[in-house]
């Protein structure tokens, strides 16, 4: 496997997944994984279905206990929802908190989920543009989460239209040395590719772009590696020979 990581993806600790921890190693363990990175979610707006759901103790020990019983690299991550509004409780809980790996994603736009949001959006997907713009300067995560997500949910999405947008996007995470998350969902969803899409990957990999951290974002153990195939076969192919985990906040290399 091409693929060694899987640096995203939830258990039953994240209040939308539906296999246990223990569960989802044991299958990126027989899948030949070397390192994953448990990222669950966090949310600090009152009004998300997973508010004050995270346990950060509970998923410590839990990891602690299966380091023990799988010859496996495991890690803790997170992976906090970024609305401004609500950005000071995600500051304070990742600063009482110590993680490997921190993802940052936009699931709201001004307060309405982003499928709800998305479906009275017509063709007008600035403002999600505008709110990922506002992540990307963001110095708070290591890995900035799936950044075309918006096509997840809009057959109207045209990519070309945003590519100013993106390329802005693009530009803040490599200076600050953020890595751009390869999130191999699509595969299993509307899209039928991961994100971001080709176009977006090798315009990264054009501006400098280096450090690539992969996930599967699965929510059930069946979902692990779906993508992974199709996915190191284009990184291959835009030039990309390594790709990145998480310790302590430091990058940490693989080949492709």
């Amino acid at each position: 496997m091409l693929i060694r990581t899987d640096n995203h993806f939830h258990s039953t600790y994240s209040h939308d997944a539906r296999s246990s921890l223990a569960a989802m190693i044991n299958r990126q363990h027989a899948m030949g994984l070397e390192v994953v990175t448990s990222t669950e979610h966090f949310d600090a707006d009152p009004s998300d279905g997973g508010f004050g759901f995270y346990s950060y103790e509970k998923v410590r020990d839990d990891i602690i206990s299966l380091r023990k019983e799988f010859r496996i690299k495991i890690l803790h991550g997170i992976e906090v929802t970024f609305q401004p509004k609500y950005l000071t409780g995600v500051e304070d809980f990742l600063s009482q908190n110590s993680f490997d790996l921190i993802i940052g994603a936009v699931h709201y736009i001004k307060g309405i989920l982003i499928r709800h949001w998305a479906a009275a959006a017509g063709d007008g997907f600035t403002p999600y543009f505008d709110l990922m713009l506002e992540l990307s300067l963001w110095g708070g995560m290591n890995v900035l989460g799936h950044l075309d997500y918006i096509k997840k949910y809009s057959s109207l999405y045209i990519e070309s239209v945003y590519f100013g947008k993106i390329e802005s996007i693009l530009q803040n995470i490599i200076e600050k040395d953020i890595a751009l998350g390869v999130n191999t969902s699509g595969y299993r969803q509307i899209p039928g590719e991961q994100y971001p899409s080709r176009k977006i990957l090798a315009m990264y990999k054009d501006m400098g772009g280096r450090l690539i951290s992969i996930g599967s974002d699965s929510h059930h153990l069946s979902q692990i590696g779906t993508g992974y195939g199709e996915t190191a076969v284009l990184l291959k192919s835009l030039g990309f020979r390594e790709h990145h985990f998480y310790v302590s906040g430091q990058p940490c290399s693989l080949v492709l």
